[in-house]
């Protein structure tokens, strides 16, 4: 006569909880998912506005040809400790105004992106910046108007950085 066990809940079972606890995990880590990429922002490392055509962007480059062809070179410094900023660019006239744009664009998430304003004091342009430490910043030094444009990268503990135009010459 063969042993007869006595009869398990449904609940006590393993395989019960198998079959129910793998799809539930994975729609539960979808919904994750979903809702981070939901938050995340821009997926573009440029914020420059685009015209997507097909699988082709273009954007507007005559902000960068006007720096190679006016010259401009410069460089970024930072004092970590206050977050103070200073841009020296030459060759720039007396003509160019008192306030220059400086953005500074967080290399993986564009929702860190910061926008500031920097006010001549001489021949530097002045500024200050909170919460820059420890991050990879990509740099963007523009007229006002946005008549030109130079950029440069600011790597986690750097001080400075050098400034050119954001094409290559030629």
């Amino acid at each position: 006569m063969p042993l007869e066990l006595p009869a398990r809940p449904w609940y006590r079972e393993p395989m019960v909880w198998l079959v129910i606890g793998i799809p539930f995990t994975s729609v539960i880590v979808g919904i994750t998912l979903l809702t981070l990429a939901i938050r995340s922002g821009s997926a573009d490392a440029v914020p420059d506005p685009v015209r997507r055509t097909l699988q082709i962007q273009d954007t507007d480059i005559a902000a960068d040809r006007r720096a190679i062809a006016m010259g401009l070179r410069g460089e970024l410094r930072v004092d970590p400790e206050t977050g103070a900023l200073q841009v020296r660019l030459a060759p720039l006239d007396a003509a160019t105004g008192p306030t220059l744009v400086l953005r500074l664009l967080h290399a993986g998430r564009a929702s860190m992106d910061q926008e500031l304003s920097l006010v001549r004091s001489g021949e530097l342009w002045l500024g200050r910046v909170e919460k820059m430490q420890g991050q990879a910043w990509n740099i963007e030094v523009a007229a006002t108007d946005g008549s030109w444009r130079v950029g440069g990268r600011l790597d986690p503990g750097a001080r400075s950085s050098e400034l050119i135009p954001m094409l290559a010459e030629g």
